[in-house]
Order: C-alpha cells, then structure tokens, then sequence
C-alpha cells in the first residue's frame, strides 16, 4: 500500500486551499433571486409634428421650434420585479409633457396616475413591462431637461433607472 508523504509545502497549499474555499463561502449568498434594475428603451423613431401639421421624423440632437409636438415610444421594464412607477418631468413653463396610455389596459394604473402630466403608477405586481409614448411640446425658445424615472420592486441599490435628456428650442 503506497503512504503518501506530507511536505510542510503541502501542507501549507492544503491549508490556503482550504482557507480560500472557506472564504468563498462566506462571500457567497445562498439567496436564488435574480435582481436586475429596470430600464428604459427608446424606440429609435422619434416623430415631430411642427405647428403646419407638417410630420417628419427627427433625432433627439435636433432644434425644435416652439409649439412643435414631439413624440416617441418607449419599452418599460422590470424584469424579474413588477413595476411600481415611471414619470417624466420637465419644467411646466417651458415644455408640456405627457405619457399615452392605452385605455385598454386602464386596470394597470392606479387612480392616482396621472399620464396627461407624464406620471403612471402601476397596480403592485400586475405590470412586468409595457410600451408606452412620451409625447412633450416646447413652450419657449432655449435649451431644456426632460428628466425620465422608472422605479420598479427591486432591492435597492437596483430599484430604479433614471435617464435624461436635452432639448435645444428655437
């Protein structure tokens, strides 16, 4: 029977060995749940409707001009956690923003959602994703924010996603 000879050099990789595995361990949640923040897609065609009826589509980067319409689509979602609310804010005296929201589906909002001002807050644990279209008018010439916010059920630190953008009006 062949007697296996222990080293102090392996003796000490044994135990380092050991050691990491431990550690390993210890870092190591035994939670299964998945937690992913939730984001915020952007349909890549953006429609502006001037104040002639004239429609074309544009790129965010582009001027506007007071009064035109600005509309385009995006994709919600939470994934693994149901959504709880998304709004969009701007500053009211200088650009009017709204949200369109499907009547269809009205039993998805909460009655204090309010997508005319661009706020949806969803009924808990009925809405992984949706679609919805922002929709902002520029009311004055100059350079503005439009500030997007989705918070869904998620632990934080991954319970929200937060975008912006610029708009130059002329």
């Amino acid at each position: 029977m062949p007697h296996i000879y222990w080293s102090t050099t392996m003796k000490k990789h044994l135990f380092l060995g050991l050691a990491f595995v431990a550690v390993l361990f210890a870092f190591v949640s035994c939670e299964m749940k998945s937690v992913m923040s939730p984001s915020i897609q952007q349909a890549s065609e953006i429609i502006r409707t001037d104040t002639n009826g004239v429609c074309d589509t544009i790129l965010l980067s582009d001027s506007l001009h007071v009064g035109d319409t600005v509309q385009f689509g995006l994709l919600l979602n939470g994934y693994y956690d149901y959504l709880r609310t998304f709004t969009v804010s701007a500053d009211e005296a200088n650009v009017a923003v709204s949200l369109t929201w499907n009547d269809e589906f009205k039993e998805a909002l909460s009655q204090e959602s309010d997508p005319e001002h661009g706020k949806l807050i969803f009924v808990p644990e009925k809405v992984y994703g949706c679609y919805t279209a922002l929709q902002y008018i520029p009311l004055r010439p100059g350079t503005f924010r439009i500030d997007m916010t989705l918070i869904s059920a998620a632990e934080a630190p991954y319970a929200s996603q937060q975008k912006y953008f610029f708009i130059a009006v002329r």
